[in-house]
């Protein structure tokens, strides 16, 4: 092993964070609900505010979908500020985690209404890009710098 290469521990698996990152863009211009591309799924979250007021379950987890969708925004900036920081890597996996809980569990508020046939592939791309995530954090990458 050369001595002058220098080992950086990245706290996710790389390949797999960029499939994810490309996924999530690719997500939001496929239909994901009803035919509507997700991007427009995405904004509608000012129609759901007073539904959470009311207590509504279904509108306070599709709100909760917007901290997921910030997350995975902001996720590569946090997984490079994250090197050598265990206690970030410990909030991205937990973050990752709680993410693809989110939007993997929305569809079970339709399912008991009746209304799963309406979504489209743009929503299980967009789940999968979440999962790819998680389990990007489930293995990190050993970078080698000079």
């Amino acid at each position: 092993m050369n001595a002058s290469v220098e080992r950086v521990r990245v706290p996710c698996h790389l390949p797999f964070a960029f499939a994810a990152w490309a996924l999530f863009v690719v997500s939001f211009f496929l239909p994901s609900y009803n035919n509507d591309p997700g991007w427009q799924c995405a904004i509608l979250w000012s129609v759901f505010w007073s539904g959470v007021f009311e207590g509504n379950i279904g509108c306070i987890h599709y709100m909760l979908l917007t901290l997921a969708n910030l997350f995975m925004l902001g996720s590569p900036w946090f997984i490079l500020k994250s090197v050598g920081s265990p206690r970030l890597s410990q909030l991205l996996k937990f973050g990752s985690a709680a993410s693809l809980f989110l939007t993997a569990t929305f569809i079970l508020e339709f399912a008991i209404g009746g209304g799963v046939q309406d979504f489209r592939a743009g929503y299980f791309v967009w789940v999968f890009s979440f999962g790819l995530m998680a389990a990007s954090f489930v293995r990190g990458t050993v970078l080698n710098t000079r």
